[in-house]
């Protein structure tokens, strides 16, 4: 067909391409090819201002004459042309303006297989211009650093969110402290919510265990293990204040706001969209845009939860759904859909992909939901909250057990074709149930939650959602609005570890002695080194060529008194704390200049940045 282009043979019309009123040159094509695959094209020819009939042309202006015949080349062909001299990034906007939907996409796609580190705000204005929504994604994911984000449960809608103060300046200088961040409000009931604008009082179930499973102090403590009787008679509703607050508090701290929309609400064998239109209505009434949007969580144990299955299949066309009804009002066709939300990834740790039941579901889902899909999640704990121990927290068997689980992910995305999609941990702590009561927020926590962070880095995940910022055993802020010292460890992250990940030795990350290497998120040149050390005895670390005689800045974290189970945190040996005016204080390193070694004790952690090194890929 290409051939016949270039040869003129069947052409019936004329193409001008104009600068200003510069004739640059004449194009000669198929009309009836170019009406086919263009509804712009199709208009065009149509219309009697764009069409002269005598001359049999059309006159395309703004738009060079090659960047023109690479859209005609995939016209004829349905090949991205190869031509270098071609900048594709106008070969997008062509095809957006002639909107060549497939053409755009191969164009993304190409775009950021390409893509510089810092032209990544480029392609983000870009994207955001030619409505190119997966480069759109994609650009966002560098801009918003990944690592720490957030979540939290929606049940605490139901608790009136209990001591959760929204207009707390404590807890607003909490929140901000770890902006950029995706804020989840999910879990187990979002299956069990439903928006109403003027909701009625919510009275809580009469029957047995149901006071239990709405207690702050229980849920998720092994008080809800069967939620079939709550699922019949427990869904409860949220109204318009809900939503107003809760998004007017996500728009003060910078967040941008992930919710999980009830996937339970059923019209036979599929998901009812009625009541997410209802609260996409009063949405758009009140101009909140910029919400990505969840649907169902964990569904592959809805039958252990809820005595109800649903299929991948079934899923996979509610996603289809949700896409739909999206599409239909102006100005959240881009918005994200992120899913499925799998859990039970653990339990295959031994089993090929095609013997895991959680990546069979999610292959199923992925496949049934076409590209409703933006973003592929699942769920992650290292343990079990009523069970484990000390040891647990401390052994280097349970932190190496995430790269495995990863890794049986990624093969299954493979085998089904969507290893393209973004991966994120939809929700993740070191234990499940509401973590471990006297653990999961002490000290001892933070080796799980920095080697977590770090081994998701290295597997290029963009987004690691913890659970939660407020209530449970494993939250960051705990009931009185006050900072865990997971909380200032996700902060320390933030502020020092940027995107690009760093090759280290071979080694280094898998026994009692972890380490990873990132530039800097903010010093241009600069290298953050990361580790933490599980084992009794101090260690070492020498610095290579590169490293050595560096200047470094040593942030040492360490528990008060050698406590691991201490509800506070030492940074250089100073307790990290707000000052009197409820403001995160400065995070001051200690300084050292020509050094050849770094040095960390038993049970510490530490981030060592590396600020004048000039490390062109860092720049």
């Amino acid at each position: 067909m290409w051939q016949a282009f270039e040869n003129g043979t069947g052409a019936n019309l004329t193409l001008v391409c104009l600068n200003e009123e510069e004739e640059l040159e004449h194009i000669d094509v198929q009309r009836g090819i170019l009406e086919a695959a263009s509804p712009v094209f199709q208009a065009m020819f149509k219309h009697e201002g764009f069409l002269e009939k005598q001359s049999g042309s059309v006159k395309i202006r703004e738009i060079h004459p090659e960047v023109l015949k690479s859209v005609l080349r995939y016209l004829y062909t349905g090949i991205l042309s190869n031509d270098t001299n071609v900048p594709i990034q106008e070969v997008l906007i062509a095809a957006d303006r002639f909107q060549v939907e497939h053409l755009k996409i191969l164009c993304e796609e190409k775009l950021c297989r390409n893509l510089d580190h810092e032209k990544v705000l480029d392609l983000a204005f870009l994207a955001q211009d030619y409505h190119a929504k997966y480069a759109l994604d994609y650009a966002i994911q560098g801009i918003i650093h990944n690592f720490p984000h957030v979540a939290m449960g929606t049940h605490l809608i139901a608790e009136k969110w209990k001591h959760f103060r929204f207009d707390s300046k404590k807890l607003i200088n909490l929140a901000r402290g770890l902006e950029p961040c995706y804020f989840r409000l999910g879990g187990t009931a979002a299956d069990l919510a439903i928006f109403q604008e003027n909701p009625l009082p919510y009275v809580r179930p009469s029957f047995s265990g149901v006071e239990k499973c709405f207690s702050i102090s229980a849920w998720g403590q092994g008080a809800c293990e069967d939620l079939s009787q709550l699922y019949q008679t427990g869904n409860f509703t949220f109204g318009k204040s809900d939503w107003i607050q809760l998004n007017d508090f996500i728009k003060t701290v910078g967040w941008k706001f992930l919710f999980d929309v009830n996937v339970l609400l059923r019209n036979g064998d599929h998901w009812s969209a009625a009541n997410a239109r209802s609260l996409l209505d009063f949405n758009h009434q009140q101009g909140f845009h910029g919400t990505s949007w969840e649907l169902g969580n964990e569904p592959n144990a809805y039958f252990h939860k809820f005595k109800i299955r649903l299929s991948g299949e079934q899923l996979g066309q509610d996603f289809r759904a949700l896409r739909h009804l999206l599409d239909e009002y102006p100005g959240y066709e881009n918005s994200s859909i992120v899913g499925p939300d799998i859990n039970g990834v653990r339990k295959c740790a031994n089993l090929k992909k095609d013997k895991c039941k959680a990546v069979l579901f999610l292959q199923s889902v992925l496949k049934h939901s076409g590209r409703a899909i933006d973003k592929i999640t699942w769920h992650h704990y290292y343990l079990d909250g009523h069970k484990a121990t000390l040891k647990d927290f401390l052994s280097a068997e349970v932190l190496n057990s995430l790269q495995p689980q990863m890794d049986l992910i990624k093969r299954g995305l493979e085998a089904s074709n969507h290893s393209h999609i973004p991966i994120w941990l939809g929700e993740t702590s070191s234990a499940y149930g509401g973590g471990v009561q006297g653990l999961s927020d002490r000290y001892v926590a933070g080796f799980l939650w920095l080697d977590k962070l770090g081994v998701a880095a290295l597997n290029k995940y963009s987004v690691i959602l913890r659970q939660t910022f407020y209530h449970g055993s494993y939250a960051l802020v705990n009931e009185q609005l006050n900072p865990n010292p997971d909380y200032w460890l996700s902060l320390i992250f933030k502020r020092l570890v940027g995107i690009r990940v760093l090759e280290l030795k071979q080694g280094l990350n898998n026994g009692t002695l972890r380490c990873y290497a990132h530039c800097h998120r903010d010093i241009s040149g600069g290298v953050t080194v990361f580790a933490l050390n599980i084992g009794h005895r101090s260690e070492v670390i020498k610095l290579g060529n590169q490293l050595g005689n560096s200047t470094v800045l040593h942030y040492i974290l360490s528990p008060p008194k050698n406590s691991l189970k201490s509800r506070e945190i030492l940074l250089n040996g100073q307790t990290l704390k707000l000052n009197e005016f409820k403001d995160i204080p400065p995070l001051n390193p200690i300084r050292t200049s020509k050094t050849t070694h770094l040095f960390i004790k038993a049970y510490e952690m530490a981030f060592w940045v590396f600020p004048e090194l000039s490390l062109k890929i860092c720049s």
